[in-house]
């Protein structure tokens, strides 16, 4: 335990620190925090302003999802304003980013058992270690970042994976995996391929090898999962899309704008 306190700490007391200051003071790897000041913080900030979630036609940003950009305007909101907002913020990131940690070491004794029977709890702790001592790892969860939200929601959606016993239901595994793929698209759409193509891909390996059960049982199971899956991430998106369609006559802007037009807006209007 020593050891790992000692692996651990560094880097969880450099994320606290660094979550600490002021945004864009730190990281030149990400340009003293370009995003977060141009877009993870400013949409939340403009929003504020005008007291309301809206698609601003200077930033095409603000037409996508943007989950944790919401969730930084509610920060700023119970925080009294922007300034303590903005370190809250980043805190919240911070605090996200251990739980990551934590998710990825459950995850590991349930995938590695025979590592986790030789090691015993120490591998989760190791583990969480590691993955907070990645640099990479540490500069995103010390910012109003998106990224380590995504790396959250794959975790956690392996682990439901992993978990899954005879016993549980097809259809509580759709809604699990669900409301995780849709909620990490939701924080960041490039999930789409990082998270939900995975963890689809996951689900049907396990499910198709599913021991004790016939072929058609098997195919039976992997509809199920991906149809209850695909009906709760497509809830999620809901209020997005109808919003989307109000504002702009597309659901989907700024995407196929060949098909339900641009709206007025380009894509190069992001700022």
């Amino acid at each position: 335990p020593s050891i790992l306190a000692a692996l651990a700490g560094p880097p969880i007391g450099l994320l606290l620190l660094a979550a600490a200051s002021e945004p864009g003071w730190l990281w030149r790897s990400e340009f003293q925090g370009y995003d977060a000041l141009s877009y993870h913080l400013q949409l939340p900030l403009e929003w504020l302003s005008l007291g309301r979630i809206v698609q601003l036609e200077h930033n095409v940003y603000s037409a996508v999802p943007s989950f944790v950009e919401a969730a930084c305007l509610h920060v700023m909101i119970l925080s009294g304003g922007p300034d303590q907002g903005a370190l809250a913020a980043q805190f919240l990131a911070a605090f996200l980013a251990i739980q990551t940690a934590l998710v990825v070491a459950c995850l590991a004794r349930r995938v590695l058992p025979d590592l986790a029977r030789f090691v015993g709890r120490r591998l989760s702790g190791a583990v969480a270690a590691v993955l907070l001592l990645a640099p990479w790892f540490v500069v995103v969860g010390s910012l109003a970042y998106n990224d380590g939200i995504v790396v959250l929601f794959l975790a956690a959606g392996w682990l439901v994976v992993a978990r899954r016993s005879r016993d549980a239901t097809d259809v509580r595994t759709g809604i699990l995996l669900g409301l995780l793929a849709g909620a990490a698209c939701g924080a960041k759409l490039t999930a789409a391929g990082f998270v939900a193509l995975p963890l689809a891909a996951l689900a049907t390996a396990v499910l198709l090898h599913a021991a004790g059960r016939s072929l058609g049982a098997r195919l039976a199971s992997v509809a199920l999962v991906g149809t209850v899956a695909s009906i709760v991430a497509l809830a999620l998106f809901a209020p997005w899309l109808v919003r989307n369609a109000i504002a702009t006559g597309s659901p989907v802007f700024p995407f196929a704008a060949s098909m339900f037009g641009a709206a007025g807006l380009s894509s190069c209007a992001a700022q």
